[in-house]
């Protein structure tokens, strides 16, 4: 359909409308106008319920003013589709207009939000429900940046479920990051930061000048105590790397921010911080505790709220990243020290668990395509040089790399011994072409063990204890798109989880052990491979529950994919803000529900 708009004057008009299009990614995107509200290209079909009408709209408004809306969108399409949600505007209020996005469910109909519901899950850390908060001109414009709709399971924003699933966990291969430290923050108040020694090994150190130590909440967040912190750990050489944390404010009062390249000494290094006083989230130099700033972006945390910082650093290149939306791209090659990242903490007066900036889920690695994976316990070996790809990750609020597999001779070689009939092996998948994404070391039809297959019959099978079992489930419906994999199996009693719940349970007649090492895209030391992407394969040495599973896989879940019928409520709130030149401003809007075919 084509955009829908109101008619502008001079002050402060808006008018916001809603367009729908659908494409096969591989072929175009289409866009056409009918009366039906509806647009179609092939099998991918997208509907609104908004009869034509536009869905807001504020006329001689002044600052403050705000309008709501609900509208459902329906997949009518027979193929898996994409959903993504971008805006575009015309004239000169995008920059002064807050959009609020909230998915959920029960409106009474479209432009009423009477018994809207809002989803129940945390997606993006922004509050239940809710996909975007923030300015109309920040919305993503394009498909390949838009905001993608979410999975029912929640987007968690840090590996620590899967690292919390550590007893007995033989191995963990996070496929593409060289190296990878998690905080695992814990301890009493006052007690210096450390990591997990048996997992990454590394110290936390203060600077020099700290003069306090981190307090831990009882969440297990850090905050600081007056007069403030900054704590290192060495990590690589002054190379590329992605540091990550969560922040949380609890009071509109402190900073807290991530410092890179750090010397040993003097309070230096690149500081990306949020500043609650003013909502502002400021990249610059800090040099002996003085701040240069290089760029800053508005873009307030609620109180209570959370957001993800993501800073990916290469060279002179610093780009920073929130809730996944690139804000600051800077290029400055002031400070060159050696691998260091670390938090650094200040406040005014002493702070307790309800005040101030907190962090959390600080970590850091390497992407280097001269390396393939990183690994807890043994190290993983490369068959025929599979490739560290960015963007090859299952989640997409995770900023990490995965591996590529051509189909044709790319495997990797992961060492997993002593296992029994006790045994859980986990991890992501999207196989393009193949049947297979990971077996032990056996061969032929009906030996070893194997997680997701189809032997030709056209259905995700198991193997386990060279018995094959069968879950009924259609292959064809897996390939192109990121699934989980779980096989646990613990004395006769098999199961397997697909996407973090269970879909089948068995019993097994056999005891036979796996062979090591388990082979990822290839069945075993046959000559069979698949082509696709894997991340995160983990092997443990017992079963693993069925919360466990569900943590892991929702920790980087994959977004949705829409099936024929599937349906969503969005409500939208827009706010005029109270800058001056609000008031002079007038333009139009357009949301946009965008489904691409994988």
């Amino acid at each position: 359909m084509f955009p829908r708009r109101l008619l502008v004057t001079p002050i402060a008009v808006f008018g916001l409308a809603c367009v729908l299009s659908a494409g096969t990614v591989a072929a175009y995107t289409a866009t056409t106008g009918n009366t039906n509200n509806q647009v179609q290209a092939g099998s991918v079909n997208l509907t609104d319920n908004d009869g034509g009408s536009a869905m807001l709209g504020l006329t001689n408004a002044g600052s403050g003013a705000s309008d709501r809306s609900c509208i459902r969108v329906t997949s009518n399409g027979s193929l898996a589709t994409a959903v993504r949600m971008t805006a575009s505007s015309t004239g000169t209020l995008a920059s002064h207009l807050l959009v609020k996005v909230v998915r959920g469910s029960g409106a009474a109909g479209f432009d009423d939000c009477t018994g809207f519901v809002a989803d129940s899950r945390d997606y993006y850390g922004l509050g239940n429900g809710v996909v975007y908060d923030g300015r109309l001109s920040d919305m993503p414009t394009v498909y390949s940046s838009a905001i993608q709709d979410p999975s029912d399971a929640r987007f968690a924003t840090s590996v620590s479920p899967l690292l919390a699933a550590r007893t007995s966990l033989l191995g963990l291969w996070e496929m593409g990051e060289r190296t990878r430290r998690a905080d695992d923050f814990s301890g009493t108040p006052g007690a210096l930061l450390t990591s997990r020694a048996e997992l990454y090994g590394a110290a936390w150190t203060r600077q020099a000048v700290s003069t306090t130590n981190a307090v831990f909440t009882a969440s297990g967040r850090i905050r600081n105590q007056e007069p403030g912190t900054a704590i290192y750990r060495q990590t690589t050489a002054n190379a590329a790397e992605v540091i990550t944390a969560d922040v949380t404010v609890r009071s509109a009062t402190g900073e807290a921010g991530i410092l890179t390249r750090m010397p040993t000494t003097g309070d230096t290094g690149y500081l990306i911080r949020y500043v609650a006083s003013t909502g502002t989230w400021q990249a610059g130099t800090m040099n002996a505790g003085t701040f240069a700033q290089l760029d800053s972006w508005a873009g307030a945390i609620p109180t209570g709220g959370t957001a993800r910082l993501a800073i990916s650093q290469s060279g002179t290149s610093l780009q920073v990243s929130i809730d996944g939306v690139l804000r600051m791209n800077i290029t400055d090659g002031t400070i060159a020290s050696t691998g260091r990242t670390g938090v650094r903490l200040v406040g005014v007066g002493p702070q307790d668990d309800g005040a101030g900036v907190h962090l959390d889920n600080f970590r850091s690695y390497q992407p280097n395509q001269a390396s393939t994976v990183a690994s807890t316990g043994t190290a993983a070996t490369a068959i025929g040089g599979p490739v560290v790809t960015a963007g090859a990750h299952p989640s997409p609020t995770d900023e990490q790399w995965g591996v590529s597999f051509n189909g044709t001779s790319q495997a990797l070689s992961l060492p997993a011994t002593g296992l029994t009939t006790a045994a859980t092996i986990a991890g992501w998948f999207k196989i393009t072409s193949g049947s297979v994404t990971l077996r032990d070391s056996t061969t032929g039809a009906a030996t070893g063990w194997s997680l997701g297959f189809d032997d030709g019959s056209g259905t995700l099978k198991f193997r386990s204890s060279d018995e094959v079992f069968d879950t009924g489930i259609p292959f064809a419906s897996l390939r192109g798109t990121w699934h989980h994999h779980a096989l646990v199996r613990n004395g006769t009693a098999v199961q397997y989880y697909l996407d973090g719940r269970l879909v089948f349970t068995g019993t097994a007649a056999n005891t036979t052990a796996p062979t090591s090492p388990f082979i990822v895209m290839r069945d075993g030391t046959d000559a069979s491979y698949s082509a696709g992407q894997t991340d995160q394969v983990g092997v443990w040495a017992r079963a693993l529950g069925a919360d466990e599973i569900a943590a892991i896989h929702d920790a980087v879940s994959a977004p949705a994919d829409w099936q024929q019928g599937d349906s969503h409520w969005y409500r939208i709130d827009v706010t005029v803000d109270e800058s001056p030149a609000a008031a002079s401003s007038s333009g139009t809007a357009t949301f946009t529900w965008e489904g691409r075919s994988r």
